[in-house]
């Protein structure tokens, strides 16, 4: 026969079970909130990376014309300065282009390699002077062609900046109202 006893323990072994249930169900929810809240993050740093891009891009793109100018009034001082100021930008888009994957691994080594050349030419300028033209002809081809690659880059990058953020699984993430689910 069951005691008053026996049926407490048998009701706080279920209560208990039913406890445990409850914890691993609490876990699962918190482990995919956890998963989505990390993913959101990841998304929200590829947006930071492209508006970083955005607004870097075209600075780095107008400076072409600035060095071209320097070299029709032969100025090696703004010629100077202005490979100074294109090397520290390339230097920025190169460092966020070469965390952005390997699609723009290629366009990161390019700007590297520019990099190197104007800091070269902007060294020779300074040091032992000469015509701007022939200092500075390599390092302006090189700005050339990638002013046109990173153009392309600026299209898409554009396009990616302003769609929605979806979620994994395409999705637009859903708007929270106040209050809980």
């Amino acid at each position: 026969m069951k005691t008053f006893q026996d049926w407490l323990a048998l009701a706080g072994f279920l209560l208990t079970i039913v406890g445990f249930g409850l914890t691993f169900w609490q876990l699962w929810r918190t482990k995919r909130v956890a998963e989505a809240t990390q993913d959101t993050v990841y998304r929200a740093t590829d947006r930071v990376r492209y508006n970083q891009l955005l607004v870097l891009l075209p600075q780095l793109q107008n400076l072409e014309p600035e060095l071209d100018a320097a070299v029709r009034e032969d100025d090696d001082r703004i010629a100077a300065r202005t490979l100074v100021r294109w090397n520290q930008l390339a230097s920025q888009v190169q460092g966020i282009l070469s965390t952005m994957g390997p699609e723009y691994a290629t366009s990161a080594e390019e700007l590297m390699k520019a990099c190197e050349a104007a800091a070269s030419a902007k060294g020779e300028l300074v040091d032992e002077g000469g015509l701007v033209k022939d200092v500075t002809r390599d390092v302006r081809t090189s700005i050339s062609t990638l002013s046109v690659a990173l153009g392309g880059i600026l299209g898409s990058i554009a396009t990616q900046a302003s769609a929605p953020i979806e979620t994994e699984s395409g999705q637009k993430p859903k708007k929270r109202t106040r209050g809980r689910k």
